[in-house]
């Protein structure tokens, strides 16, 4: 099993219409690509200040290497990457072995 951490910093204009859309289809990915188990989303709660700026985290959870790699050139994967760099300031991926 792998999990994807990856961290979100949207740009300060970014819309909030566009971040939900990415969200609902990064979390939409376990329908669309083979090996995908779950995908969750969620906007940063924490009082302690300590995010660096990052506002939104995904986490993917893949049955394994690969259906990591399929995923990784995937189209839909392609069309998510092209919605969020025009208003992403930066992203830390984290990927590990379970």
């Amino acid at each position: 099993m792998i999990k994807r951490i990856l961290m979100l910093k949207f740009k300060a204009d970014a819309d909030q219409q566009a971040i939900s859309d990415i969200l609902s289809k990064m979390e939409s990915l376990p329908s669309k690509i083979d090996g995908i188990t779950s995908v969750d989303s969620g906007v940063d709660q924490s009082p302690e200040g300590m995010n660096k700026g990052f506002t939104h985290i995904v986490q993917l959870i893949f049955v394994g290497k690969d259906s990591h790699e399929r995923y990784l050139p995937h189209p839909e994967h392609e069309v998510i990457k092209q919605l969020c760099m025009p208003i992403l300031e930066d992203m830390l991926i984290f990927d590990y072995a379970v």
